[in-house]
């Protein structure tokens, strides 16, 4: 199996899941290999893991399958700002030039002088950026970005509609119009963790999620942005092995935690036995 131990052990505790989902007469399987629908510009990313159905009531629930060794802070995804953007035009049937222009500058670019060509634009002498954190990292960390294009971009973002689009995308769908209805989070350090017989299992319902996200607020930060329980950054390190010459060094990532959902949509979430969030999820 290829991948890091993070994703084999995820990938175990899918099989696991599926295993236990039908010793408790559930029918399941793992559908993440499947292709479900057109990719949209060119990519496809599913954020589905699993399928699972109720014989019994005919009910099914597509679920993405989350096992982090803590509660605070996981990726869930990372994206190049081209593919982000491509999603928000295709959701929104528009993208502003002023918004790809402040990703360029907040997250940087591969091509040194595509990001110097919008520092200038916007009257950023590059010559005056830190050279460790910005210069060397082909970035510009919001202090330096003017103020005007920054209150443009608060208020583009602040769209309801994008707002759930921006969810959608990290959360829910990644790049297919097949959203998952639940993610199923059980935090385990090692898969000798996984205790299915506990009550340490999260269901997160995420068509709650998407309908809470109206009400939380944008957080601009010098190099992250918040929207409630969701932490968006650059995905490059600052050690001396950066490389920010590789496109995907300036991946938009997005974190999130259980705890951090359970603080900004509390009545998204149940907890209990395995048992107890599938009779939610598939009454």
């Amino acid at each position: 199996m290829r991948g890091s131990k993070a994703n084999k052990k995820g990938f175990k505790f899918e099989s696991d899941l599926i295993a236990h989902a039908i010793s408790l007469d559930y029918l399941s399987e793992q559908v993440d290999t499947h292709m479900f629908c057109e990719s949209i510009g060119d990519t496809s990313r599913d954020k589905i893991d699993l399928q699972i159905s109720n014989p019994r009531t005919n009910s099914v629930a597509s679920i993405s399958a989350k096992c982090p060794s803590n509660t605070s802070s996981i990726q869930m995804s990372s994206f190049t700002i081209d593919r982000q953007l491509r999603y928000f035009e295709y959701r929104l049937k528009k993208q502003p030039g002023f918004f790809r222009d402040f990703m360029t500058l907040y997250f940087g670019d591969a091509d040194r002088k595509v990001w110097e060509e919008v520092n200038k634009k916007y009257s950023i002498d590059v010559s005056m950026l830190d050279p460790r954190n910005e210069l060397r990292r082909q970035r510009t960390l919001l202090p330096n970005i003017p103020q005007s294009l920054i209150d443009k971009v608060k208020a583009h973002v602040d769209d309801p509609d994008f707002k759930r689009v921006f969810l959608e995308m990290h959360l829910i769908s990644g790049f297919t119009d097949r959203p998952a209805d639940y993610q199923i989070w059980h935090p385990a350090k090692r898969e000798e963790d996984f205790d299915f017989s506990g009550d340490n299992f999260y269901l997160v319902d995420l068509e709650t999620m998407k309908s809470l996200a109206d009400s939380w607020k944008w957080e601009f930060g010098k190099s992250t942005i918040n929207l409630g329980p969701l932490n968006w950054k650059v995905r490059g390190g600052g050690g001396d092995a950066c490389t920010p010459s590789d496109q995907s060094y300036h991946n938009a990532q997005c974190f999130s935690g259980i705890s951090k959902i359970q603080k900004f949509a509390s009545d998204a979430i149940t907890k209990g036995t395995l048992k107890e969030i599938l009779e939610v999820a598939l009454p």
